[in-house]
């Protein structure tokens, strides 16, 4: 643990000595908090939202079974217990399929959109860049510890909003 330590304390100060003037960056929060995702998800909502509220309905039905179950456990038959054990089953599956369908298109399309406007994000990036003294950007999620004012990821997503929107 403590060569552990020591490896990283020295790789961040071999950082810190290759580049001293260092910014930090969440690309995430630039990429899929940017108008054109916000534009992307409300598609992605009217493509798959038939498929999201059948899955709703199916997890309020599946909720309906399991409170009628707690109400009505004492008298319920052995075979009744069952009947509703196999619907419970049934309904839960169907609530899992849709779950990874949706999960899946959510991906694919994140996928596409991060494939789509990485020209972008690295020209917004470049040009906050021309704008500062910084040597080296790092992704946050990297990073363990920053001061706020090393964060430009606001000014990125400026830039990347006027980028990709023409504004």
């Amino acid at each position: 643990m403590k060569k552990l330590f020591t490896f990283i304390f020295a790789t961040c100060v071999s950082f810190t000595a290759m580049a001293s003037n260092y910014a930090v960056i969440n690309q995430e929060l630039v990429m899929f908090t940017s108008q054109v995702a916000q534009a992307e998800n409300a598609r992605l909502q009217a493509d798959f939202g038939d498929l999201d509220r059948e899955r709703t309905a199916l997890q309020e039905e599946l909720r309906a079974m399991q409170r009628q179950y707690e109400t009505d456990k004492d008298i319920l038959t052995e075979e009744e217990v069952a009947t509703l054990q196999e619907k419970a089953a049934v309904v839960q599956q169907q609530v899992n399929q849709l779950s990874n369908q949706l999960a899946q298109a959510q991906q694919q399309r994140q996928n596409a959109f991060l494939q789509r406007y990485q020209e972008e994000f690295v020209e917004a990036i470049r040009s906050v860049l021309a704008e500062t003294e910084y040597d080296l950007v790092l992704d946050s999620s990297a990073v363990i510890y920053a001061e706020d004012g090393l964060d430009i990821s606001e000014r990125v997503l400026e830039e990347f909003n006027r980028l990709t929107t023409g504004e």
